[in-house]
């Protein structure tokens, strides 16, 4: 049995090239997904650079230049080619500490200066030593659909209520491309000996509760069980 904290996107027309395009508002008003699963994998997010999926571990990233002010960094020439249309609907996943190797964090953009090459973000440490704008930080720029170009690829435009994708294989009449919806798929409150097992727990939102869930509860035991896709804890 698999248990999906998923909403499927069942209404899908053509966009433009390979990118088609459906209305976020089918699976809620409030929606603004930030995974999206096809037939249970995780796409990537169109982004500046793209992923190297040869290697993805040491290649596809982009480098601070260094800060520009407590909320902004300088980016290298070339590496926007042109100016995105909607530049504060992106994020910038920045890699924190020295050469980013401290754990990332994503950043709202404000603003991008696309003459001077800076990126403006909702950050307010950006000049500090250690955990600020640093040179040779690793950084990815995500959620621009001019940076949609390749397959396996999504964005999301949140104002419009739109989610454009590029499938990685003909989107059938059983294929499922699905979004994060719901945290917590399973709940113990006040319960006590029982036993959970065989089950697959998957595609849950990112900074979301805990995939299983226990409070005031004995003797609770979860055996044999897979954690796959969650978006933030598995169990707490």
């Amino acid at each position: 049995p698999i248990l999906s904290g998923g909403a499927r996107l069942l209404q899908w027309k053509p966009f433009e090239r390979n990118i088609l395009q459906a209305d976020l508002d089918q699976i809620g008003t409030g929606a603004n997904p930030k995974d999206l699963f096809f037939n249970g994998a995780r796409q990537v997010p169109a982004r500046i650079p793209n992923l190297d999926r040869d290697n993805p571990l040491y290649g596809g990233w982009a480098f601070m230049q260094g800060p520009s002010g407590p909320d902004a960094f300088t980016y290298a020439k070339g590496l926007i080619p042109r100016p995105l249309s909607k530049p504060e609907q992106t994020v910038v996943r920045h890699f924190v500490g020295p050469n980013g190797g401290w754990g990332s964090q994503m950043l709202t953009v404000t603003s991008i200066d696309f003459d001077q090459r800076i990126i403006h973000t909702a950050y307010a440490d950006g000049a500090h030593p250690l955990l600020g704008f640093n040179a040779n930080c690793r950084f990815i720029i995500e959620n621009a659909i001019e940076a949609l170009d390749q397959p396996g690829e999504w964005c999301v435009d949140a104002k419009d209520r739109k989610v454009y994708f590029w499938p990685p294989s003909e989107l059938g009449a059983t294929s499922e491309v699905v979004v994060p919806a719901l945290s917590t798929l399973l709940r113990f409150s006040h319960a006590s000996w029982i036993t959970v097992t065989g089950f697959t727990f998957t595609e849950t939102p990112a900074g979301g509760g805990d995939s299983v869930r226990c409070e005031d509860r004995d003797h609770i035991q979860l055996i044999g069980n897979r954690f796959v896709g969650s978006g933030s804890r598995a169990l707490g």
